[in-house]
Parts: C-alpha cells; structure tokens; sequence
C-alpha cells in the first residue's frame, strides 16, 4: 500500500511542476472555483487527505510526515467547503499576483510535494 501514498505524492509534484513551468494554468484552475465547483475541489483534497492518513504505513521513510501532510490536504478540503467564499477570495488574490510570484509560491508547493515523496 505504500504505493498508493508515493503515488499521491508524485500526483502533488506533477501539479507543483506545472504551476511553476506555467503559472497562467492558474488562471483555468480558478475557472474550477466558479459556482458549486469549489465543493469539488473540497472533495478532492480530502480524499486525498484520507488516502495519505489510510494508507500510511511503517514501511514509509518518515509515517509522522506522511500523517502530518495528510492531515494538513484534509484540513484544507474542510476549509474549501466550510467557507467556499474566502477560498474564492484566495484564488482571485492569487490571480491578481504577478507569475514571478505565483512561481516563488510554486517553488514551495514543490519543495513541500518533495518532501512527501521522500518520506513515503
């Protein structure tokens, strides 16, 4: 099952690596937040939250890690759907930003996407 976790996280460095070789495909994930959209959104990062907090096992590099990520995508997910309208917010301020700086905060997300995968 631990493959189910190094796939997820690898998942998360793709998504990193496209928002940072192109921080205009913001711009079509923001068209995601449109409507009732945004619930979906929710959706996906709390299943993606439970599958790292399911799946984590001994066999990972670093299981505290593993948990910590998870409970960090699932706790995001529940903030998307408790308050669907700050989130909004969020991507319309992210919008609003220049690409050198969506790229610096793509750098973090891979930093961070990184770090999963090693520890899975």
């Amino acid at each position: 099952m631990n493959w189910i976790v190094k796939t997820v996280a690898i998942l998360l460095v793709i998504d990193a690596l496209t928002l940072l070789i192109k921080p205009t495909i913001l711009k079509i994930m923001t068209t995601l937040t449109k409507g009732k959209n945004i619930y979906c959104l929710g959706i996906i990062n709390i299943l993606l939250g439970a599958i790292l907090l399911l799946f984590v096992n001994t066999k990972c590099t670093s299981p505290t890690a593993v948990i910590i990520f998870g409970i960090i995508i699932l706790a995001l997910g529940l903030a998307i759907l408790a308050m669907p309208d700050k989130t909004r917010k969020v991507f319309e301020w992210l919008m609003s930003k220049k690409p050198a700086t969506i790229r610096v905060i793509a750098t973090i997300y891979l930093l961070a996407a990184a770090a999963l995968v090693y520890a899975s």
